[in-house]
Parts: C-alpha cells; structure tokens; sequence
C-alpha cells in the first residue's frame, strides 16, 4: 500500500489517538530517533514489528508504560473481528476541549479492589489482575457509574447488556456463564490466551508478517 508517512501518523492518531502515538514513537527509541520522528514507511514497519511482538514480555498492562500500548491491542482486536465496531472513534477525548479523558476508557472487568475477594488463587490473582485477561474498553457513559466499577462479574454481566459495549468482540466474555471461581479462572486464562491469538493473527499470515489488515481495515478506517 502507497503511504506517505505523515498520512500514516495522520491516520494512527485518528485512530488510537495522540498519546498512543507518542508512546509508540518513544518505545525503543533513542533521543535522536524521537526528535527526528520517523524518516520513512520502512522505518514505521520495523518498528511496529518490534513494537507489536513485545505483547509477550507485557506482565502488567495497566501501568503507564504499557496502558496506551493495551489500548492499541484491544481497538486493532475489536474493529478486526466485529465490522460494526469500525465506527466507533474509540480514542475522541471525552470533553469538546480535549484533556486526556477518553470517551472509552481501559477499566478493568474484575474491579481491582475486589479481584481477590472474587479469585481467591494468589498466583493467579497476581498475573491476571493487570493483564490483557482483565482488561477491556468500556464507554466512560457505563464505567462512570458508580454500581457497574464496583460490582462483581455477574453484576457487571447484567449491566453491560443495555449498552453498545455489551456487543462489542472483546467484551464477549460477559456473555459467559459462570457457576465457580473456578469457572471464572478459566474463562480469563482462555480470554488472555485468544485475545493475543487474534492480535498476532492481524499482524502475521501463516506466521508471515503481513500489513494488509492494519492497512485496510484498522488505519483506513480514519478516513
């Protein structure tokens, strides 16, 4: 695909949004590269190679170093897999004036304060509560509620229905049912799991690196 590299930039902020860009332009990268942004396409591809196929040294998604990387992962996961998600602007700042507030927010599906109450397993409370498994985007309209932060995973399943994000693809864990805790850890270790599947399958065909989808669904859909 013929791209000019400010119409790249142009298109990922429109996109993900202007801190995604920033973090991505930053990681990896000396001072001199920053300064100097990207000099060609080829330049952008190989960075983003590395930039993607770090996702499996990522422990804690939710820190700062990794949350606007997590919100890359999961909007280039949703508009991929569900054709009527390509018309949400997931990164539009919630007021007209901007700030760093977003319209969709990374929450958490198990809140943070309750995660070992409702997982009682340490080990598996420790890898799980900051990583992909337990983190999605929810509209600041839902997630701003103060019963839907703070409820468990079945509240939160009745919850979610009456809004746009209960269909969402990377959602569709709440249409789980879940009897146990032990059903509950099950369910988030196969989430983790396919939630990167889908994320190296837009990027590699037949383990090839293949740009075409990121290309024509995910960045064309700026337009």
């Amino acid at each position: 695909m013929d791209i000019t590299v400010e119409k790249y930039k142009t298109r990922f902020i429109a996109v993900f949004g202007e801190k995604v860009w920033e973090k991505f332009n930053k990681k990896f990268r000396n001072k001199h590269q920053i300064e100097n942004d990207f000099q060609t396409i080829d330049e952008i591809e190989m960075h983003l190679k590395k930039y993607i196929e770090h996702i499996d040294k990522v422990k804690n998604f939710f820190n700062t170093d990794n949350k606007h990387f997590l919100r890359f992962i999961l909007i280039c996961i949703e508009k991929v897999n569900r054709i009527e998600s390509r018309k949400y602007h997931f990164s539009l700042p919630l007021n007209q004036d901007g700030g760093n507030e977003k319209m969709w927010e990374i929450e958490h599906i198990i809140p943070c304060k309750s995660f070992e109450k409702q997982i009682s397993d340490a080990k598996f409370a420790s890898e799980h509560k900051h990583h992909l498994s337990n983190l999605t985007l929810i509209s600041r309209s839902l997630n701003g509620k103060e019963n839907y932060k703070t409820a468990s995973f079945n509240k939160k399943k009745e919850l979610i229905q009456s809004y746009d994000e209960g269909n969402l693809y990377i959602n569709l864990i709440f249409r789980e049912e879940v009897e146990s805790e032990e059903d509950l850890r099950a369910l988030f270790e196969k989430r983790g799991e396919s939630l990167k599947e889908d994320f190296h399958n837009i990027f590699f065909n037949n383990n090839k690196w293949n740009l075409t989808i990121f290309y024509e669904i995910i960045l064309a859909d700026s337009e």
